[in-house]
């Protein structure tokens, strides 16, 4: 029986992030109302006051399910890169670029920063955080494969490689979520800064 609450506990929550996503990107972050996202989802408005808190804590675990689906194919190009370095980087890059605003448009993922550096702390808070960290295991472990294939220099190290690809990233991410440039230039550049730091690790071929 306590399972199958959970199920249904589960469903319920899965079902309210899903309509959440359908009122933010609609309607955006300020005007979306929780009464309409509750008559999508089929629950009471209380049921998501009791469940996420409050419009940010709903937003939040949007974030964390749209990061939860991308992990997957996050993992799978560092995972299985190709023997060329700079296809290796350039495909992930894309891939992580692109995937970021299949689920979330440039004004939630502002909100979204903005609530989990507002709250760390809470449950939800550490969000971002919790995203750097994967972003930067995953490129840690593309360097270190690229390395040990021998196409890939050690003149730096993988982890160190991997912090400094991931501080371009979320550097152009910025410039991207501020209006400044666009995601497709963001995405260049990136790949472009990266690529520099590739040629100082050492690449078969230089």
């Amino acid at each position: 029986m306590a399972k199958l609450r959970e199920k249904q506990k589960e469903r319920r929550i899965q079902a309210i992030i899903a309509a959440a996503g359908e009122e933010f990107r609609a309607a955006g972050y300020n005007e979306a109302k929780i009464e309409t996202i509750a008559s999508t989802a089929e629950v009471a408005p209380a049921t998501i006051y009791n469940y996420f808190g409050d419009k940010a804590g709903l937003l939040l675990a949007l974030f964390r399910e749209h990061s939860k689906q991308t992990r997957a194919l996050m993992m799978q190009a560092a995972m299985t890169p190709p023997d060329d370095a700079l296809l290796a980087i350039d495909r992930y890059f894309v891939m992580v670029f692109d995937n970021s605003m299949s689920d979330l448009t440039r004004e939630l993922w502002c909100e979204a920063y903005a609530a989990s550096y507002k709250s760390p702390s809470l449950n939800l808070g550490g969000i971002v955080s919790e995203t750097d960290a994967r972003l930067y295991a995953d490129m840690k472990a593309l360097f270190e494969i690229l390395q040990s294939r021998g196409v890939l220099g050690s003149a730096i190290s993988a982890h160190d490689l991997a912090e400094v690809a991931l501080a371009v990233g979320n550097l152009q991410w910025t410039r991207f979520l501020t209006g400044q440039i666009e995601i497709e230039a963001a995405r260049t550049e990136a790949i472009r800064q990266i690529r520099i730091l590739l040629d100082a690790a050492g690449r078969s071929g230089n």
